[in-house]
């Protein structure tokens, strides 16, 4: 075969390669995307965080899978390329001739003098594109079809996992998979408390994180505690929104649950350490300050009206007979003898009969409006 005819089959090689590439890309999206529809589905069932896991085994089944295509399914020889080349109207004298080199008896040459010669009849016809890069209809929809739906079922459980739409098992009634409750039933959505802030000053219920599951429409609370009373406390409450609630009782409660939300209670050091445990929330004379111990803003504070009470006016401590120095007076850490803050909570008890109780935590209300009233 002379150098022209050798330069038109590596031509047909190079095109077959770049078919079997295309193939082996559109093969491995198929599977690949197959995975990664599977995975988002599961886990938008079982009610577990699978984005970033439908999307990763969804990418290396892609790539794992048009390696086996390409080496194996779609392997490239010799024979290969005869037997595409025979189909340009060549009757199997490529894969003939292939098959008899290197024998030189004569019906050998008379072959190839024979496939020589339609070979070139072959590349004159077809203006030197013996071969055309063709790929099946079939393949390309399947890859289409099955890329489309699990983009569509990943971007699902995506939203799933941030809140936006129910899961499956919230769709269904109890917010489990298998549940019963039906068409027209109350979907269930999980709300998720987490401490955040500064690091390891505070839990809720006992945990770095709690999880339950809330009918539409119910509401939820849980309980924030600090490590220590002393170093830190409960700065504000934020959803996963960026949303931001004031921290006026340990006890956060939410109210009216219309989707899954993350609510994180935000825990932060006092600036001075002699604070000893006095919510800053609770502090009107504190109300003025601008530092990280404000209250988080909220519309129309009433509690910003507060006028301050006069604490240096001097006031008869319930312990000016002794009684106060006794052991069983002490508040706060077991030391503080309760007449060093007495003036502090009877002026802020005056305050509120002046100005009103708005604004102020009701379980501190309820407790100084009893033990005012037995005075």
């Amino acid at each position: 075969m002379d150098t022209s005819q050798a330069e038109v089959i590596k031509k047909c090689r190079d095109d077959l390669q770049k078919e079997r590439i295309v193939k082996s890309i559109l093969s491995g999206i198929a599977v690949g995307f197959a995975v990664m529809f599977v995975i988002a589905f599961i886990t938008w069932i079982f009610e577990f965080k699978g984005l970033w896991l439908s999307i990763g085994l969804g990418v290396a089944a892609t790539v794992g899978a048009f390696w086996l295509f390409y080496c194996f399914v779609f392997e490239l020889t010799d024979m290969a390329v005869m037997q595409r080349i025979d189909r340009a109207g060549l009757d199997e004298r490529m894969v003939t001739m292939y098959e008899l080199q290197g024998d030189n008896s004569y019906m050998a040459r008379r072959q190839r003098e024979d496939a020589t010669t339609a070979f070139d009849a072959a590349v004159k016809k077809s203006g030197g594109q013996l071969i055309k890069i063709r790929i099946s209809a079939l393949m390309i929809c399947i890859a289409s079809v099955v890329c489309g739906f699990a983009l569509a079922m990943s971007v699902v459980t995506g939203l799933s996992d941030y809140g936006v739409i129910p899961t499956l098992g919230a769709l269904c009634g109890d917010g489990s998979f298998g549940g019963v409750g039906g068409v027209g039933s109350v979907p269930t959505y999980t709300i998720t408390y987490e401490a955040g802030g500064v690091e390891n000053a505070g839990k809720v219920n006992s945990l770095d994180t709690v999880t339950v599951k809330v009918k539409k429409g119910g509401s939820s609370s849980v309980r924030a505690s600090t490590v220590d009373d002393n170093n830190f406390y409960i700065a504000k409450w934020v959803d996963q929104t960026g949303a931001e609630y004031a921290a006026d009782s340990p006890v956060f409660v939410v109210d009216n649950v219309q989707r899954s939300m993350t609510y994180t209670a935000i825990f932060e050091a006092y600036d001075d350490p002699e604070d000893k445990g006095f919510g800053f929330f609770f502090d009107p004379s504190k109300k003025d300050d601008n530092n990280d111990n404000d209250r988080p803003d909220s519309p129309e504070d009433p509690s910003d009206d507060i006028s301050e009470p006069d604490i240096n006016q001097p006031i008869p401590s319930p312990g000016a007979d002794g009684g106060a120095t006794e052991p069983g007076n002490t508040i706060i850490d077991g030391n503080t003898q309760y007449e060093e803050n007495y003036s502090y909570w009877y002026n802020l008890a005056m305050d509120m009969m002046a100005n009103g109780t708005e604004g102020y935590p009701p379980e501190l209300v309820a407790m100084l409006e009893a033990y005012f009233g037995t005075l």
